[in-house]
């Protein structure tokens, strides 16, 4: 999970006899298993009981590293989520339970750990100061705008990026003009397209 989620749920106080509903989106489905494990226990810790824990298939917003799929597959899989959600809605209004155990093959563990590491001890404290903004930058603010966790600031109409960035890479999507690029060196990295739902993807 994104460790300023982490870090929220360590520091929520204990609250015995309430119920908790957990979602987390993901883009492969052989992902699926720690994010949710690890809020169930630290949820179980706080006397909290977890009646829905459920995983939503989304597009990979990880576009500076895989190519984003075709806009229409995208747009198709944020259509079945909201109907997901929608179901889910109603089931949690309902009183229903759908909390279940999630887990990742035994296989795909020790990789996925030390990518889980390099993410988390590496890119999480030094990947904002590989971001860039090219002269096509229109200082429109989009960017510092759309930021969940306040990382960018604008500075003589250029965005800078802070200490605290996530890496949700939701800057580099949203840009209207393509402007925000990281990892130039790394195949494509920034050549590969975005998640632009308001135009056509070029």
């Amino acid at each position: 999970m994104p460790e300023v989620v982490e870090k929220w749920l360590k520091n929520m106080p204990e609250l015995p006899g309430k119920k908790a509903c957990l979602f987390t989106t993901f883009a492969n489905k052989l992902h699926v298993g720690w994010a949710l494990s690890g809020a169930i226990k630290i949820l179980k810790r706080k006397k909290i009981e977890v009646n829905t824990a459920t995983t939503i298939l989304m597009p990979s917003s990880f576009t500076v590293y895989t190519d984003p799929m075709p806009l229409e597959n995208a747009k198709r899989l944020v259509s079945v989520a909201e109907r997901s959600l929608s179901r889910l809605a109603a089931d949690i209004t309902a009183g229903k339970h759908s909390a279940r155990g999630f887990y990742t093959p035994w296989f795909l563990k020790p990789p996925y750990f030390i990518m889980h590491l390099g993410f988390r001890y590496f890119m999480i404290p030094r990947g904002w100061k590989r971001w860039k903004v090219s002269d096509a930058c229109t200082s429109c603010g989009a960017c510092s705008k759309a930021c969940p966790v306040k990382a960018i600031t604008m500075e003589n109409g250029r965005p800078a990026w802070h200490k605290g960035c996530q890496q949700c890479e939701l800057c580099f999507n949203i840009c209207p003009v393509k402007a925000i690029t990281q990892f130039e060196s790394l195949g494509k990295g920034s050549k590969r397209g975005r998640y632009l739902f308001s135009q056509t993807q070029k």
